[in-house]
């Protein structure tokens, strides 16, 4: 008896160290992400082959940063992105003094589509949303995922808020859909917001910002709240709302071709004005949605939200999701910006290892960001390597200057 305990202890003791062993001989790899005009690829997946539960996304300007273990260092770093060819780099091949990677464009393949008709699209759509139980988790699963948002008021940045917390899902196939947030650490900076009391407002970032994963509740809808918590069959069904299905372009990625079709928004009906679109971005090998966006990110008023998603072990899960606002306000005369994003950097699955996960504070929709009282852990900060000690001054410095 002595002897099993003995043999189980040692077996422990063998795993800790080993755990311990492999976080301590982690290391950093820092990079940046370019295009053929030498510019920074934002928001471009960085994973490795063997270990793609773990990950990174670049920021606005392209850089990144991943951790890398031993094991890590005989795999194969991939970087991906739509409209660009993926890239793979054994890490054993990898020039540590040259830490910039670039990816060439992915031909347009304009042609290849004879049929552009309504129905056409509506059928890809419906497939795609069928094809949800296949594509798209269907178990409990855990996230890990870093959160930023940073504003700009008349040309002067003006705040910054920065969270690490835990999404707990129970599956896209649910007709009863549940999210848990769990807040882990939070840092800010003071309001300075030059805003009037009309326009500042104290809603949860997080929160409003992973209700745009509008694949998991379920509509193609910018303003889908009542949309929330259909069923899958439902969801299929408000297929038939839409009034315009447009072409918007079509592109390969790891030989897969990536249809985007422009979605008029079902829901919007505001005194017949000009009506708001979805971009829709299907796989048409999987029939899965791997992007959307809500408005025009290329407008000169950048009012936008969108949400992509990179396959893991044959599932789609959400990769990085942004809400970005760009108004004029006292006639005009005063400009604000403002932008939240989530990068989600790990996935844990399965009901024991989702338990084992140590959680912070369950957060509630209607208690903000800023009034949520929380000790600093500078420590937490300064070993954190997605926060904004990555770029902050590089991409608020890129932001000022195109705003101003």
């Amino acid at each position: 008896m002595i002897d099993i305990m003995k043999t189980k202890h040692d077996q422990i003791l063998f795993m800790v160290f080993f755990f311990l062993s492999t976080i301590v001989s982690a290391q950093e790899y820092r990079g940046q992400v370019i295009g053929d005009n030498n510019e920074g690829i934002g928001f471009a997946h960085v994973f490795f082959q063997n270990d793609q539960t773990r990950g990174s996304t670049t920021n606005e300007i392209g850089k990144f940063v991943i951790y890398v273990t031993e094991v890590n260092k005989a795999d194969t770093l991939v970087i991906s992105v739509l409209g660009y060819k993926t890239k793979f780099i054994p890490y054993a091949e990898i020039d540590s003094s040259d830490n910039i990677i670039k990816l060439n464009s992915s031909a347009l393949l304009l042609g290849e589509i004879t049929i552009i008709n309504d129905s056409y699209f509506k059928s890809i759509i419906k497939e795609a949303i069928a094809k949800i139980p296949e594509n798209y988790p269907v178990e409990k699963h855990l996230q890990k995922a870093y959160y930023q948002n940073y504003t700009i008021s008349d040309t002067s940045y003006s705040e910054m808020i920065e969270a690490d917390f835990q999404l707990i899902s129970n599956g896209y196939q649910h007709d009863k859909l549940k999210e848990e947030v769990y807040l882990n650490q939070l840092r800010r900076t003071e309001d300075n917001r030059n805003l009037p009391a009309r326009l500042r407002h104290n809603r949860n970032g997080i929160i409003n910002t992973l209700f745009k994963n509008r694949v998991y509740h379920r509509s193609l809808s910018k303003w889908g709240f009542k949309k929330d918590l259909n069923t899958i069959d439902e969801f299929i069904s408000s297929v038939d709302d839409i009034s315009s299905l447009l072409f918007h372009n079509q592109s390969i990625q790891d030989g897969d071709t990536i249809l985007t079709i422009k979605v008029s928004d079902p829901l919007f009906k505001i005194n017949n004005s000009s009506p708001l679109y979805t971009l829709l971005s299907i796989n048409l090998r999987d029939k899965a949605i791997v992007k959307m966006v809500f408005g025009d990110p290329w407008s000169e008023k950048k009012d936008f939200e969108e949400v992509v998603y990179r396959k893991i072990h044959d599932r789609y899960y959400p990769a990085y999701m942004r809400r970005v606002s760009d108004f004029e306000f006292d006639k005009k005369t005063k400009k604000h910006y403002t932008s939240h994003c989530i990068l989600f950097y790990d996935l844990v699955t399965g009901k024991h290892n989702i338990k084992a996960c140590k959680k912070g504070k369950k957060m509630k929709i209607e208690r903000g960001l800023r009034q949520i009282k929380m000790n600093l852990d500078n420590s937490f900060w300064e070993n954190y390597p997605y926060s904004n000690q990555l770029s902050a001054t590089s991409i608020l410095r890129s932001k000022l200057n195109r705003y101003k």
